[in-house]
């Protein structure tokens, strides 16, 4: 079985954020839903940062919608 696959890439600049901003932490994990056990990898999809500004206030930006990868 080949898989075609095609690396997206996506990038942001981070503007009018508060003073006192350090660092962004991106996380991000797969499923298998297959039962592949790892072996043709994993569909990484609905990838999203969300930034914490420490004052309670919460940014959200999905970068990549299922389907479009």
């Amino acid at each position: 079985m080949r898989i075609r696959a095609e690396w997206q890439r996506v990038e942001h600049t981070f503007e009018d954020y508060p003073v006192g901003i350090r660092f962004v932490v991106f996380e991000h994990s797969g499923k298998d839903l297959q039962f592949w056990a790892g072996h043709y990898g994993s569909k990484m999809a609905k990838a999203g940062v969300i930034v914490h500004f420490g004052d309670g206030h919460k940014r959200t930006s999905t970068t990549i919608k299922e389907g479009e990868c």
